[in-house]
């Protein structure tokens, strides 16, 4: 892992906060179906001003006050932890660089540098 480039750790970061915004998009828009801030803080025990700001697309919330949250609109979070560390199969071009790609489960091998793959 200490020795992985840099644009496979940003990658890995940008999905995570990716991963985040999405889980709190979807309760908001679960929330919105449902009832209003003012329920949600109700239901949670704190103002409807912190509920707002919670829902803005610039926050940072704890896992926290997303269960909290979640509970308070009658939703479950599903996380999970998936290992992207794991060693990726390398192939080598003609010109001796070496490449990483995603394997979907399958054996796969590289012919040539065109993108043609085929299965082993």
């Amino acid at each position: 892992m200490n020795n992985e480039p840099f644009e496979v750790v940003q990658a890995r970061a940008d999905a995570l906060v990716e991963a985040l915004e999405d889980l709190k998009f979807d309760l908001v828009e679960l929330r919105e179906k449902r009832m209003t801030q003012k329920d949600v803080a109700e239901r949670m025990g704190m103002s409807q001003s912190a509920v707002s700001q919670f829902e803005r697309y610039d926050s940072n919330p704890t896992l926290t006050t997303l269960r909290r949250y979640a509970l308070a609109v009658g939703a479950r979070l599903r996380i999970e932890v998936v290992d992207d560390v794991e060693e990726q199969p390398v192939a080598t071009t003609t010109s001796g660089e070496d490449f990483t790609f995603m394997d979907s489960g399958r054996d796969v091998i590289v012919t040539d540098m065109t993108g043609v793959m085929a299965d082993a």
